[in-house]
């Protein structure tokens, strides 16, 4: 079955897993979780780079097509929908040159919410102990190569450099679920009948789950567990309590949006 891609691009704590749920009422619909088919995709473009028995011989385009079949053969087993929503980095300079193997006009969802709210959601979550400090913590997602600098550094490239896209506000998805899921069908092409917004199930594809604790060494736990009976719609997090004022100087200007 052809399947219809569409990457997305957010930053920690913004609604994905929500959105998840609410999107895969729909069996055509995957939200699919942090992309692994984009670091299958990373290491093999490796050979292109460095393997010297692919320099001896580059032949490029059988090489570009095996990396489409290995993008596509993923997803047709991992999901039975027709619409994928691929999440991680991709707007990146090098990840949308990746795309230019298989999609000649891709097009971008993203999922954003306030960096220190994002930060200070986080911290709530993950409660990193000494020597990992909140302070360390933080750092490390927003240095280079951290999780959060790579997201924004992706949602930046998407808006400057003009890609299609929509942009999905966790305020949004929190407050008003019903209309932000139904832009999100407008944006997919599909017809919109409604979503439920209460007795959510976690989330899961083909009866796999998260297995959060492994990231990173830091609990993780609750990462990804919703509250099932209804969405809380509340917006604000109170940012000083979880996040040292250090990190919240250092940090403030961070947005993007």
């Amino acid at each position: 079955m052809s399947k219809k891609f569409f990457y997305v691009s957010s930053v920690p704590k913004s609604g994905q897993t929500i959105l998840a749920s609410l999107l895969h009422q729909n069996e055509d619909i995957c939200f699919a979780p942090r992309s692994v088919p984009l670091q299958m995709i990373y290491e093999l473009a490796q050979i292109k780079t460095y393997s010297p028995v692919y320099l001896n011989f580059p032949a490029s385009k059988a090489f570009d097509y095996a990396v489409f079949k290995m993008f596509n053969n993923y997803y047709d087993e991992f999901t039975d929908a027709k619409y994928v929503l691929d999440r991680g980095p991709w707007g990146e300079p090098y990840n949308r040159n990746l795309l230019s193997f298989f999609e000649d006009k891709p097009k971008f969802i993203i999922v954003y919410r306030p960096i220190l709210q994002s930060l200070a959601a986080l911290m709530k979550v993950e409660k990193p102990n000494l020597p990992y400090s909140v302070y360390h913590r933080c750092r490390d997602l927003m240095n280079p190569g951290g999780d959060v600098h790579c997201s924004l550094k992706s949602i930046k490239e998407i808006i400057k450099n003009k890609e299609d896209h929509i942009v999905i506000h966790y305020k949004d998805i929190v407050t008003n679920p019903v209309a932000t899921v139904k832009k999100i069908y407008d944006y997919l092409g599909l017809e919109f009948k409604g979503v439920r917004t209460t007795n959510l199930y976690q989330y899961e594809v083909k009866g796999v789950r998260y297995y959060d604790k492994l990231l990173d060494n830091v609990p993780h736990q609750n990462l990804h567990t919703l509250r099932p009976e209804k969405i809380d719609p509340s917006v604000e997090i109170d940012i000083e309590k979880y996040l040292p004022k250090d990190i919240i100087d250092m940090f403030k200007n961070s947005d993007v949006l």
